[in-house]
């Protein structure tokens, strides 16, 4: 059994370290710089040329949206 713990263990601290690298390393072969700033880009689009008129800047769900966005991405659910 402490094989298996070990093993869990290992991968979490194995991911946390990948992401702290692309956090706070970034480069032109970054996912995580680059989700994020296409991201902001799209969002950008949709405030000076809303789909829909009167649509809110910070819909219901906004920052839910971002949260699935990263781990979704990484994979994680």
């Amino acid at each position: 059994m402490e094989k298996y713990i070990k093993i869990v263990l290992d991968s979490y601290y194995g991911y946390f370290n990948y992401l702290v690298n692309e956090m706070f390393y970034p480069s032109w072969k970054n996912y995580f710089w680059w989700l994020l700033g296409l991201s902001v880009g799209v969002w950008l689009l949709e405030i000076f040329f809303p789909w829909r008129k009167k649509q809110a800047i910070f819909r219901k769900d906004f920052w839910l949206d971002g949260f699935y966005m990263f781990l979704k991405s990484a994979g994680r659910i």
